[in-house]
């Protein structure tokens, strides 16, 4: 498709937002010239909005009414009751599992994650019998729909809620301080370090290129109460970073714990919680192994609520 820019998710082209339709549904390439946007195709000769993606597909004219585009998107069973909406461009790896189950809310807990992506973390909790509610911060537009489906399925209209927003800026719809437990699995990369990710989506999970580590820690702080908990996963080359954001926003450290892939391998990853207006102590629990005989370990097999490995 020369000239034409296609992105698994959200980001800028010549100021236009734009985003894939995965494999354009099979249509031949050719189609000089376009820009596949959000809702509308452009039309750089004429520069004007022509049409749709779904009546560009059917060959329809300009003019024509507005059709939404339909997400392409698999379902993951992740209990009895509860699927996951995910698709290329917004899915989960382990670190999801882990967190989710580090952050372990409680019955009564109003709980937010910032954040969401496709909702994995707060979907996982409610494999249990999960918080109170929960408020699910994502800022792009395709993992709230995802999360929004994921919700319908699951039948948790009113107990998970999803909100495009961005959490530097976060709707009067989220109480400031009220929550008893937030929650984010941030991008791994700090501004400016390491090779971007080639697609909109990639980039804004794995760099920080629309949120930091003190625009995270802020936003957990407005929202938690006093004593609150704000737990996430962080590469462990990022500690001190994660500390220093922490306590400059009044959030003290409290249980720090690394994971590793066996017992003889450095980290990969840490989860740390704190608490915000707490006293400094932080107590640094037994390492967290993934491996074990025939498998995953015993933790981890409990983690993914399996009985053994296959």
């Amino acid at each position: 498709m020369a000239n034409d820019t296609i992105c698994a998710s959200r980001l800028w082209y010549h100021d236009y937002n734009v985003v894939m339709i995965p494999d354009f549904y099979g249509r031949p390439t050719g189609m000089a010239n376009d820009t596949i946007c959000a809702s509308r195709l452009w039309d750089h000769n004429h520069n004007h909005n022509v049409i749709t993606i779904l009546d560009y597909m059917a060959g329809l004219r300009p003019g024509r009414r507005e059709k939404k585009v339909k997400l392409q998107c698999s379902y993951e069973r992740l209990g009895t009751g509860l699927e996951v909406c995910v698709t290329g461009e917004h899915r989960f790896g382990t670190d999801a599992f882990l967190l989710s189950d580090f952050a372990a809310p409680r019955r009564k807990d109003l709980a937010c994650d910032l954040g969401s992506g496709c909702g994995i973390i707060p979907l996982l909790w409610f494999r249990e019998e999960g918080p109170q509610k929960v408020w699910a911060v994502e800022i792009q537009e395709q993992a709230v729909e995802q999360m929004k489906d994921s919700v319908r399925r699951s039948a948790l209209e009113g107990r998970m809620i999803p909100v495009q927003a961005d959490l530097k800026d976060l709707p009067p719809e989220l109480p400031r301080g009220a929550f008893d437990l937030v929650t984010c699995n941030p991008p791994y990369k700090a501004a400016g370090r390491g090779i971007l990710s080639e697609t909109g989506a990639e980039r804004a999970a794995r760099h920080e290129v629309l949120c930091t580590l003190p625009d995270v820690c802020r936003a957990a702080a407005s929202l938690l109460r006093f004593g609150g908990r704000f737990c996430l996963c962080q590469r462990p080359e990022r500690l001190a970073d994660v500390i220093c954001a922490l306590r400059e926003n009044g959030i003290e450290p409290k249980t720090l714990r690394f994971v590793q892939k066996r017992p003889d391998t450095a980290p990969w990853l840490f989860l740390l919680e704190g608490k915000k207006g707490s006293r400094p102590f932080l107590k640094v629990e037994p390492p967290l192994v993934v491996q074990g005989e025939g498998g995953f370990s015993e933790e981890m097999l409990r983690i993914y609520h399996k009985e053994h490995n296959l």
